[in-house]
């Protein structure tokens, strides 16, 4: 059943992809932004140059003999960084705790530790989440206690309380009452929490929530949160707004590329741009969080061909991504319907 599920959404996915679609306007600024990504991509897919190896990998092991002759707070903060990308939790845990008992109440710290116990959680099994879960919550909780207006904590707590089954203290009302408390603390934290609370029920009033958010704080990681939840909803000149502000703030930011190719795959907007971050995007790391959009990128820029009419270099798109991920649903559709069209 599992299967003929993802396959029906596949094709509805690769039929909205491949529909023809009005321009929507963005300001100049994201223009701008989107010109500059054009300027920066490789010449064209025949000319893409993808790492044999991941390039991660080796900048992990850069950073270990670095660490191993000078072990500083910067190199084992970027190592740390690395292996969050990787998805190597644990490990990256434990480098990170000696700053943390150095720097107890460093909320930048408390941030990046929040991203490895959330990648540790999801890829746990049944029994591992549970535990891995508990650590999340002690931590959050010894943030809390140090200091009680720690905004990250109280999202961190607020978010726990909110997702987590009742077995494992999961619990609405002590997830409200840590949003009264997040609203004054940390308004940019409360209004995130806020967007997620209203689920997809409510598309107006959770852009709204979004919006208030990165005014009070224009932090680079909700406004990619911000985007793809936009893109979800096919509210695409939203989302291509935040992902200029992202490129705008950090022209190399892996995701933002990503997902600008995937809104122009979809929207059949800003193509040029679009083809362009994801050739972008290939030339580089393609494994974030733990994920790798590699296969994924391929395919959307098939679409992306497929849409401009280049039908070769889109059947080469999807073969591409069909030979690094043949179970790849939206590649296999994209393949197939070049296919139907002769």
């Amino acid at each position: 059943m599992t299967g003929v599920k993802t396959t029906v959404m596949a094709l509805a996915l690769a039929s909205i992809l491949w529909s023809p679609s009005a321009a929507r306007a963005i300001d100049d600024g994201a223009m701008a932004v989107f010109d500059a990504v054009i300027d920066a991509a490789p010449a064209g897919y025949r000319q893409l140059d993808e790492p044999d190896d991941d390039p991660l990998e080796a900048r992990q092991e850069q950073l270990e003999a670095r660490l191993a002759e000078d072990d500083n707070r910067d190199t084992r903060l970027a190592l740390v960084r690395v292996l969050r990308d990787r998805g190597k939790a644990k490990k990256g845990l434990k480098l990170l705790s000696p700053l943390l008992e150095a720097a107890p109440n460093d909320e930048a710290l408390q941030q990046v530790r929040n991203d490895l116990m959330v990648t540790w959680v999801r890829n746990a099994g049944v029994f591992g989440k549970m535990r891995a879960g508990g650590r999340f919550k002690e931590a959050c909780e010894a943030d809390l206690a140090r200091d009680p207006e720690n905004g990250t904590a109280l999202l961190c707590l607020a978010r726990y309380y909110e997702n987590a089954p009742a077995v494992a203290g999961g619990s609405q009302d002590q997830a409200r009452a840590l949003l009264d408390r997040l609203e004054t603390a940390d308004p940019h934290g409360y209004w995130m929490m806020r967007a997620e609370l209203l689920g997809d029920r409510d598309i107006d009033a959770r852009s709204a929530a979004y919006a208030k958010a990165i005014a009070a704080r224009p932090d680079r990681q909700a406004m990619l949160f911000a985007a793809k939840w936009h893109i979800k909803q096919g509210v695409f000149g939203d989302a291509f707004t935040y992902l200029a502000r992202v490129l705008d703030q950090q022209p190399d930011n892996r995701m933002a590329l990503y997902q600008l190719g995937r809104t122009a795959a979809r929207s059949g907007d800003r193509l040029a741009a679009g083809e362009a971050a994801l050739l972008r995007f290939l030339a580089g790391p393609t494994r974030l969080r733990g994920d790798d959009y590699r296969a994924r990128a391929h395919a959307y820029l098939g679409y992306i061909y497929g849409r401009q009419g280049d039908v070769g270099a889109a059947k080469r798109a999807f073969d591409r991504a069909l030979a690094l991920d043949d179970k790849l649903a939206i590649a296999a559709e994209g393949r197939a319907r070049l296919a139907r069209q002769g």
